[in-house]
């Protein structure tokens, strides 16, 4: 991933998981989500900012009883990519979906602001990066297999505007 920046868990503080992550299937499909929880201090880009947005994300998701960050990537307005769970490890972010999936996630709420472009980018380079093969993995929108707004309208529209309301296409 030389064309991003990946901010990995040691630099953001992520605490040790709770209990032992079971490893994932092979790998067969990303979970594109949007954090849904806005914040205007991420707007300027900064690492302060987007460190302790990361932390805040993770504290809800150890609130909910999950042994560590559920989505293995999320993806800043300015671009920079947080690892969250490792790839290697099945994720809790698509319940009943997690087995073969990498579940991606943008911060912020798509339902009423738009993506910003960067982040847009490394969800394309992280993507690319993530397929096997070369060949293009599934970008599935988590409302797509489960009833919920997620990944948000607006980032549908900004993936693939013909669409809106389908699946993204990246």
């Amino acid at each position: 991933m030389s064309a991003l920046e990946v901010v990995d868990g040691a630099q953001w503080g992520q605490a040790v998981a709770a209990e032992r992550l079971e490893p994932r299937d092979a790998l067969g499909r990303l979970i594109l989500h949007h954090t849904a929880i806005p914040d205007p201090a991420l707007a300027a880009g900064d690492l302060a900012a987007e460190t302790a947005y990361m932390k805040r994300i993770e504290r809800l998701h150890l609130d909910r009883g999950w042994a560590a960050v559920g989505y293995h990537f999320v993806i800043m307005p300015s671009g920079r990519v947080y690892s969250g769970r490792p790839p290697s490890a099945i994720g809790a972010h698509a319940h009943g979906n997690n087995e073969d999936s990498i579940g991606i996630a943008l911060a912020g709420d798509f339902e009423r602001e738009r993506p910003n472009p960067a982040a847009i980018g490394s969800l394309r380079g992280l993507a690319e990066h993530l397929a096997p093969t070369g060949r293009p993995l599934p970008l599935i929108a988590h409302g797509d297999l489960t009833p919920t707004a997620c990944p948000g309208r607006l980032l549908r529209i900004a993936l693939d505007p013909a669409a809106g309301a389908t699946a993204p296409r990246v």
